[in-house]
């Protein structure tokens, strides 16, 4: 992932919901982690979600109006708030940060310490490719000396 994009609830005045400031603390918990287990490049963007469960649910009963929008309804929420924020190149989107310059600071360093365990494990890989490799090439060199030395005892025997 390069981007997540979170929904923020706002009043139809523009100004925050209630349920904005758990929103926003999941969001924090979620770029510490997006840090610490995915780096520095994925931006945590926050948009505006306004009327996309109305949108959702006049969507879903203009496709089928007796179908029960229950179980579906967050979830096309969702991706109409991914579809507006994409096609406005994420226009006037807030960018989350790590408002705590400590738990940025941790964050940063568990991701280092990963980043270097997976630099290491893809050394590793790529040293036992060229192990195999070579060892493939001494097993197609021995094969190609038996086929040779094959040929001269053959040409060595009257016929």
């Amino acid at each position: 992932a390069r981007q997540i994009v979170v929904g923020m609830p706002y009043n139809m005045n523009g100004t925050e919901t209630e349920q904005a400031e758990i929103v926003r603390d999941f969001t924090s918990t979620l770029c510490r982690t997006s840090l610490a287990e995915l780096g520095p490049n994925v931006s945590i963007w926050f948009w505006d979600e306004r009327c996309s469960s109305k949108e959702a649910e006049a969507r879903q009963k203009s496709s089928n109006p007796f179908a029960s929008t229950r179980g579906v309804l967050d979830a096309d929420a969702a991706c109409i708030i991914l579809e507006h924020f994409y096609l406005d190149e994420g226009e006037g989107a807030e960018l989350a940060t790590i408002e705590i310059e400590e738990d940025r600071i941790e964050a940063e360093a568990k991701w280092k310490v990963k980043a270097e365990g997976i630099q290491q494990a893809r050394q590793q890989m790529l040293d036992q490719r060229g192990e195999n490799l070579n060892a493939r090439k001494a097993a197609m060199a021995r094969v190609a000396a038996m086929e040779a030395e094959k040929e001269l005892d053959g040409q060595a025997l009257p016929g």
